[in-house]
């Protein structure tokens, strides 16, 4: 069972020649301004730079980082290596308030391979067992950034 679930995994990354970001899902709900950020590259220890756009100047900026690990996992679609960050604080300046829900704060954030390509995500959790090039026509994101949401009690 794991193995198919590495395999269906790892199926999507072959869709990106660098890897992709499974988590956070775009409109995920941040807690406290805290979020899981992880996913898999073709590579290891390949940095992995996590950002913000600030909403003020519209720039990216680094709000944390972590590398893929050094051991491999193989499935049918090739060699893949996990990278993860499990509790990512997004500080307040990143954070405006929602036009749609005054009780919501949102920002964006993304993840970047050491060679500058963005990695890609998910609206949706895909299937880990469906076919990966079904699961990224239905699920994959194609926003260039996934919006996560907090709440106004969470400042």
């Amino acid at each position: 069972m794991y193995r198919c679930f590495v395999t269906a995994v790892l199926g999507f990354a072959t869709l990106f020649s660098t890897g992709c970001m499974l988590q956070p899902l775009n409109l995920a709900h941040a807690p406290y301004r805290r979020i899981e950020f992880s996913g898999y590259l073709t590579a290891p220890n390949v940095e992995v730079s996590i950002q913000a756009k600030d909403p003020v100047s519209g720039r990216w900026q680094e709000i944390d980082q972590t590398e893929s690990v050094d051991f491999a996992t193989h499935a049918t679609s090739g060699v893949w290596y996990l990278w993860m960050k499990p509790s990512v604080y997004v500080p307040n300046r990143y954070w405006t308030p929602d036009p749609k829900d005054d009780e919501l704060y949102r920002a964006q954030v993304r993840a970047v391979s050491e060679d500058g390509r963005q990695l890609l995500s998910f609206n949706q959790e895909p299937n880990l067992y469906g076919d990966p090039q079904e699961e990224w026509s239905e699920h994959g994101n194609r926003m260039g950034s996934v919006t996560i949401f907090s709440r106004h009690g969470d400042f």
